[in-house]
């Protein structure tokens, strides 16, 4: 298998949840709670697994290449749906992108 735009240096980030929010895996969907402000997230199966993924243990990469594995997506497509989803999780504050 191909791996997605390898020279990307966002591909390398780590994804880690924020340890202060509390979530749930319901079904195939997952929901996300932060306490302070009782905001509630819920997650459709793929961006479930993205967030099971997002464990601070694995690159955005290795997730993107989970994702292509178990869902048979393209790689491009896999790459920029996971960027978009991370990135407004990371606004959001339900997760950080750190560097390796």
């Amino acid at each position: 298998m191909t791996s997605p735009s390898s020279n990307d240096p966002w591909l390398n980030r780590v994804p880690v949840q924020n340890q202060d929010v509390a979530w749930r895996m319901v079904d195939e969907e997952c929901i996300i709670i932060v306490p302070e402000t009782s905001q509630a997230t819920v997650l459709n199966p793929v961006g479930a697994r993205l967030w099971e993924l997002s464990d601070g243990k694995r690159t955005v990469g290795q997730i993107v290449l989970a994702l292509v594995d178990e869902y048979d997506v393209d790689p491009k497509v896999a790459e920029d749906d996971a960027r978009d989803f991370m990135e407004q999780l990371a606004k959001r504050g339900l997760l950080s992108l750190t560097s390796l």
